[in-house]
């Protein structure tokens, strides 16, 4: 017998409900509450752009790992290559910033700040792509805009916030493809991810399975090869660049001695960590420490751990999900919009576990990207049956990393402000 489900929609004073025949009423939309949701999601937009350029160049010291990359880019200006065990594409995009700007702090800065903001877009992207909810496009922006290792990472000359854009980039790409459609482009992005980090190739777990599960994925293993090349003709520039004699035999070369340095690597670091560190937050690199005249100036590689912790809840209360409903074989779960970025995050974390050498926690900043996005998928569903809730959650969240922003863009703290944001002593010291 086929059943005939009537809906009726109804505006009440506290918001908008569906109602079908013989259920209950199903929250749709609650007008306030998206209101509110608009509001602060304007707001945390702004604060985060800011965030990421305000006195962008006001350090004049390097930062941390700032020693090395803009000292490459600004090598490849000269038509000269220093060895470093990356290949050349992040700090070609660094060296567009001193190109226009000069080797300057701000000249090293810009494209990571850029990126960053750029990091804030793919992320909703990806949410958009997904079919996520309006809703949850808002969290994203106020998650991801105001978190602090997203900012600490978009203000500093490193390459790492530029993988992070160029991973990103390829995911987005990945839930665009459809019968008929191109690949070219995703094959050009994940070939220029591995270019800027060899971890970028961490990006072929989820791209794969997306492929898969929209019938893509026979389609482009025969581009497979192009994303090699295109990864290896940036390698290849690198050298050509630097004016090397025979750059395609020096960029083979290269690959032989980046692959032993990374193999044989023994340094250590006061602020290395394990991979198994990385979710608890126990080890952030602290990037940048300096007495001035009204307190500390301090830049820590940090978000706010109120964020980080439920980052990971959501992380665990996924894969609790996923493995229960595979145990009950329950094939629906391929196509769950939270498999795939499962999958990201234990791509870009997992294999650490098998890493000997040195490492640290930004090493982690792909993963935690996904996890943002995973937090943003359970807070969507709490918005569903409870909008207020959720909102109230999204909020506390955003005033904790509000609160910590200070470490991200070294506002000086006097030492008893900063013993108010240092809650665990290894954050720091």
């Amino acid at each position: 017998m086929k059943h005939t489900i009537t809906c009726l929609q109804v505006t009440a004073p506290h918001g908008i409900y569906m109602y079908m025949a013989d259920t209950k009423p199903i929250w749709i939309e609650h007008v306030w509450a998206v209101r509110l949701l608009i509001f602060f999601a304007s707001v945390a937009a702004l604060i985060g752009i800011w965030a990421r350029f305000w006195h962008l160049g006001a350090i004049i010291t390097p930062i941390f790992d700032e020693v090395y990359f803009p000292v490459f880019a600004n090598a490849f200006l000269h038509h000269k290559i220093a060895f470093d065990v990356h290949p050349p594409l992040g700090k070609f995009l660094i060296a567009i910033g001193i190109y226009f700007f000069g080797d300057t702090p701000f000249g090293w800065r810009i494209i990571p700040a850029l990126c960053g903001v750029v990091t804030v877009g793919l992320l909703t992207g990806i949410w958009r792509q997904m079919n996520g909810g309006r809703a949850g496009t808002l969290m994203l922006i106020i998650l991801a805009g105001l978190d602090g290792s997203l900012i600490v990472y978009s203000r500093t000359g490193l390459i790492d916030g530029i993988l992070l854009a160029s991973i990103l980039t390829t995911i987005y790409l990945a839930w665009q493809t459809e019968r008929g459609k191109s690949l070219l482009p995703l094959t050009l992005a994940l070939g220029l991810a591995a270019a800027v980090k060899w971890i970028g190739l961490g990006t072929l777990v989820p791209v794969l399975f997306i492929l898969w599960r929209r019938g893509q994925l026979i389609r482009f293993i025969p581009y497979l090869p192009i994303a090699v090349l295109i990864y290896f003709l940036v390698t290849v520039a690198g050298q050509a660049v630097g004016e090397v004699q025979h750059p395609v035999q020096a960029a083979f070369t290269w690959h032989s001695q980046a692959l032993e340095y990374q193999l044989q690597l023994k340094a250590t670091h006061p602020y290395a960590s394990h991979w198994w560190e990385w979710p608890l937050m126990l080890r952030p690199v602290l990037f940048y420490y300096q007495d001035v005249t009204n307190g500390t100036q301090v830049i820590d590689a940090m978000s706010s751990p109120v964020l980080w912790a439920a980052a990971d809840v959501s992380v665990l209360l996924t894969l609790g999900v996923t493995l229960y409903r595979v145990i009950r074989r329950d094939l629906g779960v391929f196509d769950a919009p939270y498999v795939p970025l499962l999958l990201g995050y234990l791509s870009f974390w997992l294999p650490w576990s098998l890493v000997s050498r040195i490492a640290f926690q930004y090493h982690y900043l792909p993963s935690y990207a996904f996890a943002l996005l995973i937090l943003t998928f359970w807070l969507h569903e709490l918005w569903k049956r409870y909008p207020w809730l959720s909102l109230l959650l999204v909020l506390v969240l955003a005033a904790s990393s509000l609160y910590f922003l200070p470490l991200a863009i070294g506002t000086p703290l006097s030492s008893l402000w900063l013993s108010r944001h240092v809650w665990y002593y290894h954050w720091i010291y």
